[in-house]
């Protein structure tokens, strides 16, 4: 997979702390430069606040982190069971139609 390109130059600490107090443009945003940072670096950075928000309270944030922590090719055991257990929930399947083409349309 081709590394993504970056919409902000915002390394991770700053994107953790910009996601806490919301100091920097919408959140989607700040998920999404997370997620391509786990993406660019094969899943090695990220990583654990993505997961973090498949917790949080705010469906698109689930959405977002689960769509992200989807396109990994090589996940681990770990990761292939929290995705599991994810997508078992019945407060996701509202959204886990669409966020399910939005991954098979990213990884084709």
């Amino acid at each position: 997979m081709k590394n993504l390109e970056r919409q902000t130059t915002l390394n991770l600490e700053e994107l953790r702390v910009a996601l806490e107090n919301g100091s920097v443009g919408p959140r989607c945003l700040i998920i999404n430069e997370i997620g391509v940072i786990f993406i660019n670096s094969g899943g090695t950075e990220g990583g654990e606040d993505l997961l973090g928000l498949l917790e949080s309270k705010s469906a698109s944030d689930r959405m977002i982190a689960f769509c992200l922590l989807s396109t990994i090719p090589e996940k681990t055991k770990e990761l292939s069971e929290t995705l599991t257990t994810f997508r078992n929930d019945p407060q996701n399947q509202e959204f886990l139609e669409s966020a399910e083409e939005m991954i098979a349309e990213f990884t084709s």
